[in-house]
């Protein structure tokens, strides 16, 4: 069988939907002495560290008095992040006790940077990734339990429709996420599945098969319930923290921006298959315990298959550490087996 290439936007992108000049992204560093006057006035700058890009350009600012901000410049101007997102997250997040990364403004003015920029309060906590590299395995199971419980809560708001959304929960975007993710990542002539088929990881008869698998199973993902969900619950955007009297973990904070109002099921498989890692089963049932019970089988495939290339054309743009480049270079080597494996076990499931 074949299929035509479609794309299709879930939000209007701008023609030049590039980043700036490097000249522009290599001066940005140098804003944040203004920045950090004209929000904080009389606060003196310790220390600038780089943290590099992911989505935008983010700069750590350790002030003298001990306080610590992030400075987020937004690179890609088509990205989703509306000026207000973080507040209305704040608003769904903080009554419930949930994680959430305090605001101090966002700036899209372009007076004292060229691009428009975010500055957030720094919050505590150690990211998953290197929290697991610096602690024994045998306190795993505890941290995984945190995170359960968490993404039990996050699952637990019911939102109006499914949807990606800037500024307004209530207002998301009329195309369904499912019904983006088809048309661009998984069948786009521009998305994952077709890029991984150029590069020669993937053979088009099984990017076909992944297709079909979606199509046939559309409506019932866009059926699903739908809650807030994370969108990138990768190991490099959760952060823990660890209560010293307890010895109980909590997250403290995860990266926002690509919240939106979804399936549950979509962050579960991002959890049960982390992109650029691997999950232990202990942990995952640890987690499960926590969580409560999980969505239908086949939903949780389906997603598997669309991070699955995903990750393998790197989009979600982890860190790159010689072990994330020996995760991903397996992982590709073993992309038809599994992808031809796991639609099996979607036909199979009555």
């Amino acid at each position: 069988m074949s299929h035509e290439k479609t794309h299709f936007n879930i939000y209007p992108v701008p023609e030049n939907h590039t980043p700036p000049p490097k000249s522009v992204t290599d001066s940005l560093e140098e804003c944040i002495p203004a920045i950090i006057e004209h929000y904080l006035p009389g606060q003196k700058i310790e220390k600038v560290i780089d943290r590099g890009t992911w989505g935008r350009r983010v700069f750590e600012v350790g002030l003298t008095s001990g306080e610590a901000f992030m400075v987020k410049f937004r690179i890609y101007a088509e990205w989703l992040y509306g000026a207000n997102k973080s507040r209305a997250v704040y608003n769904l997040l903080h009554p419930r006790g949930l994680c959430v990364t305090e605001e101090l403004a966002t700036d899209e003015t372009r007076t004292l940077a060229p691009v428009a920029f975010t500055i957030e309060k720094k919050a505590r906590g150690t990211r998953l990734d290197r929290l697991l590299n610096t602690t024994p395995k045998s306190e795993w199971r505890v941290i995984y339990q945190a995170i359960g419980r968490h993404y039990r809560g996050l699952h637990g708001i019911s939102m109006p429709r499914a949807g990606y959304w800037l500024d307004d929960p209530d207002k998301p975007f009329n195309l369904h996420p499912c019904d983006f993710y088809l048309q661009n990542d998984i069948g786009g002539e521009n998305g994952s599945g077709y890029k991984l088929v150029e590069m020669g990881f993937l053979p088009i008869s099984t990017l076909e098969r992944v297709i079909e698998a979606w199509r046939i199973h559309l409506e019932e993902l866009k059926s699903a319930p739908v809650a807030l969900v994370h969108g990138t619950a990768t190991t490099w955007t959760i952060y823990l923290e660890k209560n010293s009297s307890s010895n109980e973990y909590r997250v403290s904070r995860m990266g926002a921006d690509d919240l939106a109002s979804w399936d549950p099921a979509y962050d579960l498989a991002m959890l049960r298959w982390p992109p650029l890692s691997d999950i232990r089963i202990e942990d995952w049932q640890a987690l499960v315990q926590a969580y409560g019970p999980l969505p239908h089988e086949r939903r949780f495939l389906l997603y598997r298959l669309m991070q699955s290339l995903i990750t393998a054309c790197w989009a979600y743009m982890g860190p790159k550490t010689p072990d994330s480049d020996q995760w991903l270079e397996k992982f590709r080597q073993n992309l038809d087996t599994n992808m031809n494996n796991w639609v099996d076990q979607i036909e199979n499931i009555k």
